[in-house]
């Protein structure tokens, strides 16, 4: 890692690159300092599922796949793990299955969501920030005080659409004879709530032991209106509490853009 030096005007002065930093009795490699920065979520996510116990043998299911960070970690780390992964975007899709790294997981080229049915995926210019939401293509003109706006860029610019096929969780679980899920983890630009309520008898009912879901504080996408509340209010109401914040995005300065949570049911939670 390279550290960095400033005047107090913050004129770079010289850079140094150090393999480990020791504070406080702790010594950190870059590795591990990124994860407790909360800048590598998937680090932190198995340090996490770890400290509860579920660290092999378990199921996953992660809606909105992306190009596969999050599973190559699990499957680095967790042995004898069944994945079930979803991912609307047929190209996005078709890649991962041609990929043998990935031969073992179950890909399934349609999304979640709380009714069976169907809805139109937005794709945006950078892949990752395609969403069933239509995108803000504006966002690349906001001039907030403090606002680092990295989709300048127009990265949220809408390129295509296609339709795809939406499945409630609950029945895929009991399609695939699925009696528990020990990481249901959610990234879906904006549709997370909505997704979860598709798993509402497996939530209510305390199957899915560990929740991953992103919380967007920037509002990217038109007509999301789904804040952090609503999820922490829903999911409490099963005995669900906050376990760790796995990724902290922040503005610049200071204030918060985006949030990973692990939520845990009490079914599995430790003492803190």
């Amino acid at each position: 890692m390279a550290y960095v030096m400033r005047d107090n005007d913050g004129k770079v002065l010289g850079a140094k690159v150090i393999k480990e930093l020791h504070i406080d009795k702790r010594i950190y490699s870059a590795k591990v300092l990124r994860a407790a920065l909360r800048n590598d979520p998937n680090t932190r996510l198995v340090r996490c599922l770890s400290m509860l116990g579920l660290d092999k043998n378990i199921t996953v299911i992660e809606a909105g796949v992306c190009d596969g960070h999050l599973i190559r970690k699990i499957l680095k780390y967790i042995p004898s793990v069944n994945i079930h992964a979803f991912e609307p975007n047929r190209d996005c899709y078709e890649s991962l299955q041609k990929d043998e790294t990935l031969s073992q997981v179950s890909f399934y080229n349609y999304g979640l969501g709380a009714l069976d049915g169907s809805g139109e995926l937005h794709i945006t210019d950078k892949f990752q920030y395609s969403s069933q939401l239509r995108p803000n293509s504006y966002y690349k003109d906001v001039k907030r005080a403090g606002v680092l706006n990295k989709y300048k860029a127009g990265g949220l610019n809408t390129i295509d659409t296609c339709s795809f096929r939406i499945i409630r969780g609950d029945d895929f679980m009991r399609q695939k004879n699925i009696s528990q899920v020990d990481l249901l983890s959610v990234n879906t630009q904006g549709t997370e709530y909505y997704i979860l309520r598709g798993f509402h008898s497996s939530i209510s009912g305390g199957s899915v032991k560990c929740i991953k879901i992103e919380v967007d504080l920037s509002k990217r996408y038109i007509d999301d209106d789904i804040d952090i509340a609503d999820i922490c209010s829903y999911l409490s109401k099963f005995g669900y509490r906050i376990f760790d914040i796995l990724l902290c995005k922040d503005l610049y300065p200071a204030g918060l853009a985006m949030l990973d949570i692990l939520f845990v049911h009490r079914s599995v939670d430790i003492e803190r």
